[in-house]
């Protein structure tokens, strides 16, 4: 069976340089779930859910309240990582401010807009945290992740799946590939894209995904571009 692991090397080289706070960002679908549980190293992870309950790596729901208290013993003592960590209150950040930096700690937010803001200025978190952010996978991680492709397949496929969510189920061919994927996943592709939009804090418009489809069918002349948009 043929699968594709992006290595993330040029991620990794960045992850050991910030120790020992790190906070990894980028948009859903980047592959940063992935690499933190499979390419770090880590002894307690947390899962924040958006109604504020917290799974434990053992998928047992807890608190806000329970999920302190145990941060509260293992910072210092154990590596500890938090996804989706933007989801928790802002009295935990004022805690991480008060503390500061101690033990071994990464997080993991899906939004890069919000997580600038988290740690920018008049935050509690200013200062506390190394940012690494996910995004398009670096095109030598892909080349070298590829190894059994050759030649001109090799560098058709690469440049696609420097895209993560195109990686994670690829077979070849690619054009079979692509065609099947693009047909399947309609509705996921244009909240990607949105999400992407939201990053840049724009909003992706009818105007805006015209001007896309437009482009993609081999309009390059601005006056064919309106018969995009029906």
């Amino acid at each position: 069976m043929f699968m594709v692991i992006l290595s993330r090397k040029v991620e990794m080289e960045k992850v050991k340089a910030c120790e020992p706070w790190i906070y990894i960002c980028g948009r859903r679908k980047t592959g940063k779930t992935f690499f933190v549980k499979n390419f770090l190293k880590w002894d307690e992870y947390f899962f924040v859910r958006k109604d504020g309950t917290i799974f434990d790596k053992d998928v047992e729901e807890i608190s806000y309240e329970a999920f302190f208290k145990l941060f509260k013993e293992m910072i210092g003592r154990k590596r500890i990582v938090i996804d989706e960590f933007h989801r928790l209150p802002e009295k935990f950040f004022d805690y991480l401010h008060f503390l500061g930096i101690k033990g071994n700690l990464t997080v993991i937010s899906s939004t890069l807009w919000f997580s600038k803001k988290l740690l920018g200025k008049g935050s509690p978190l200013l200062g506390l945290f190394s940012l690494v952010i996910f995004g398009l996978v670096d095109e030598r991680d892909i080349l070298f992740s590829l190894k059994n492709l050759k030649n001109k397949e090799l560098i058709e496929t690469s440049v696609y799946l420097r895209e993560p969510l195109l990686a994670k189920k690829f077979k070849p061919p690619l054009k079979k590939y692509l065609a099947d994927f693009l047909s399947e996943n309609k509705l996921s592709i244009r909240e990607i894209i949105g999400e992407i939009f939201e990053e840049e804090e724009r909003k992706l418009s009818e105007i805006y995904e015209g001007i896309m489809r437009a482009v993609a069918s081999g309009k390059n002349i601005s006056t064919d571009f309106k018969l995009s948009f029906f």
